[in-house]
């Protein structure tokens, strides 16, 4: 028997509890959060509040588009759900200074 099978049967007989982290943040951003997802290639993933850009596999080209859409640099460490706040936010600042950027 694998370890995952074991995994899975202890999760079955209900000895192991699994809990999400939070996702309110991400339910917020729900639009910027697709964006990002649709960036990274994985528009299917499974996103929480604390779901980093280091979770997806990344190359130069994807953080440029990232950072372009946030309006500011991240590390691949940064959560998702802060780089929706960061677009959300960059976003409203081009609306409030009439460009579209």
């Amino acid at each position: 028997m694998s370890k995952w099978q074991s995994l899975a049967r202890r999760v079955s007989r209900g000895k192991i509890r699994i809990e999400l982290a939070p996702n309110e943040v991400v339910l917020r951003h729900e639009e910027e959060i697709s964006v990002l997802l649709d960036v990274l290639g994985h528009p299917e993933a499974l996103v929480t509040d604390e779901t980093t850009l280091s979770s997806f596999p990344l190359d130069e080209g994807k953080m440029r588009k990232i950072r372009r859409l946030g309006g500011a640099s991240f590390g691949t460490h940064v959560t998702l759900a802060h780089v929706a706040e960061r677009m959300r936010e960059a976003r409203n600042r081009r609306k409030r200074s009439g460009g579209k950027r």
